[in-house]
């Protein structure tokens, strides 16, 4: 499957060195972090779990490097890759 950044027609629209930085995979994981990061700073600021092991946790997911290759095989082993059937899944009401 071609993404729009490297599409025969779409890439002069979308495909530049800034964008590509942005939109990359390592980038969107690094973002993933830092809001688990941040979540994990407001839960002890909030009483949650205590400051000390909150600021701890969140350093530890700051410095999480993430295994790509792991991750793509445990979410098709998990079940979230594209031959999923939702059809006899359950979603919890929010």
């Amino acid at each position: 499957m071609t993404n729009v950044f490297e599409n025969p027609w779409l890439s002069g629209l979308f495909a530049d060195a800034g964008a590509a930085r942005i939109w990359s995979p390592q980038q969107q994981l690094k973002h993933m972090l830092s809001v688990e990061a941040a979540f994990t700073r407001a839960l002890g600021n909030v009483g949650s779990v205590p400051v000390d092991d909150a600021e701890r946790i969140a350093a530890q997911i700051e410095g999480f490097q993430v295994d790509v290759d792991d991750l793509r095989l445990g979410t098709a082993r998990d079940g979230h890759g594209p031959d999923i059937n939702t059809a006899n899944i359950q979603f919890m009401p929010i």
